[in-house]
């Protein structure tokens, strides 16, 4: 039975606090927030601030995570006489060794900007002080949207449309930032809130168009859009359903980016990129490849069947390539590489030699080569050719041994001695 009087948000652990999106929400958490982790969550002890500190402590509970690696920060800007109820609802809500409460001091300014500095001066000394991972921030869907309308209003590009992501490096912050709230609407955190009768302080300043260019889009302008969404329901509507699609396309596309590994490129190649797909290739989707062509500007005259085309080349050939605006698409051992360069540019050789007078290392025309045997003293570090052979094999019979692929075989150091090849440094990468 739910319980009626929550006083402390330890109380929380007696209540089962289900809604639609709390396994996405978790599931997100897992791929950031380990059992060691040390998080700082903002709490203004607003609606939106609240239920996020529940759902991590649930997230915590849940995983059996240390607890004391919870820390909260509260900062009471003085502004409105309120604010002395907020700081006193915080204290006695969050009853917790880990609370931190930072009061501005009257002779500080309390413009705008002044005071969104100082907070986030506040939340980074505490930060290191408690050499915390991560930073949470309350911010919901509606924050979000309103934010896309106030950059459309001051010009944006596409960058800055997408605002609040999920996770993201802050400008003003030096850990990372993760919303957990971002995808559900500033309804449905009150609908939460109602039924599980979870406590909150309202900021009536919320309510003031003339507070700032976001209350008047608050206020003035997205009530009359969401009216004149096709559907509504007590919690959404068409508008914010509209909006959270194209969130998580722009957010799936960011994503996307951290599966491109960069590989250092010298200008002999003349490629323009050259990336490493950092995903096996056999779970590689036709989204992923779409956001990467997107992403790299690759995406000229590509229709759905090229995509389809495109997915089953990656995921069932090997030691092969796709041609198309300049750049390659190569599968080699199971992995996958785009290439900007000119056709068959991995035929190029180099005609570059120097002689191994010491241990240490070597300058060989853009590659640094380490040197940590004797034996090759007095030798000559080369660039392979053809004919070579290591080992009684063929370059390219050593080299598919290795697992070297073609588009890397002329650019590896060998090392030759007596014209016998004694060495290959098969692990040098550089393009």
């Amino acid at each position: 039975m739910l319980k009626n009087n929550i006083k402390n948000i330890f109380d929380i652990k007696t209540i089962n606090i289900l809604f639609k999106s709390k396994d996405t929400i978790f599931t997100n958490l897992q791929k950031h927030i380990k059992s060691d982790s040390k998080l700082l969550l903002a709490v203004s002890g607003w609606a939106d601030s609240i239920l996020m500190s529940v759902i991590i402590l649930d997230y915590f509970w849940t995983n059996q995570f240390n607890i004391d690696n919870l820390y909260f920060i509260h900062l009471n800007h003085k502004t409105r006489d309120s604010n002395i109820k907020d700081e006193k609802f915080i204290k006695g809500f969050f009853d917790s060794s880990n609370l931190i409460i930072e009061t501005r001091k009257n002779n500080l300014s309390k413009t705008e900007n002044n005071l969104r500095n100082r907070r986030y001066q506040q939340i980074q000394k505490h930060s290191q002080k408690n050499k915390i991972d991560f930073i949470l921030f309350g911010h919901n869907l509606t924050d979000r949207i309103e934010s896309s309308f106030m950059n459309m209003l001051r010009w944006c590009s596409l960058q800055w449309l997408q605002s609040m992501l999920p996770i993201q490096d802050h400008h003003l912050l030096e850990n990372k930032v993760i919303r957990p709230l971002i995808q559900l609407s500033k309804s449905e955190i009150f609908q939460i809130c109602k039924k599980y009768q979870i406590p909150y302080v309202q900021d009536e300043t919320n309510d003031d168009p003339k507070t700032s260019l976001r209350n008047k889009i608050r206020i003035k302008i997205l009530p009359q859009i969401f009216n004149l969404s096709h559907k509504k329901t007590q919690t959404s509507n068409s508008f914010i359903q509209s909006f959270q699609k194209i969130y998580n396309q722009l957010d799936e596309d960011t994503n996307n980016q951290d599966i491109l590994n960069d590989i250092n490129k010298s200008p002999y190649r003349n490629c323009k990129f050259w990336y490493e797909i950092d995903i096996y290739k056999k779970l590689i989707s036709q989204e992923q490849i779409v956001s990467i062509l997107k992403k790299l500007w690759i995406y000229k005259n590509i229709n759905t069947k090229f995509i389809n085309d495109l997915k089953d080349f990656i995921t069932t050939k090997d030691d092969w390539f796709k041609y198309f605006n300049q750049t390659y698409f190569w599968v080699s051992h199971s992995k996958v590489f785009i290439i900007n360069a000119p056709q068959k540019f991995w035929t190029k050789s180099i005609d570059k030699k120097v002689s191994i007078d010491r241990l240490w290392y070597i300058i060989l025309w853009k590659i640094k080569v380490y040197i940590n045997d004797e034996k090759f003293i007095w030798s000559i570090l080369r660039f392979p050719r053809s004919w070579d052979k290591f080992k009684n094999k063929t370059r390219n019979q050593y080299c598919i041994n290795q697992k070297i692929p073609i588009i890397r075989r002329n650019f590896i150091p060998v090392v030759e001695n007596s014209w016998y090849i004694i060495y290959a440094f098969k692990d040098i990468y550089n393009l």
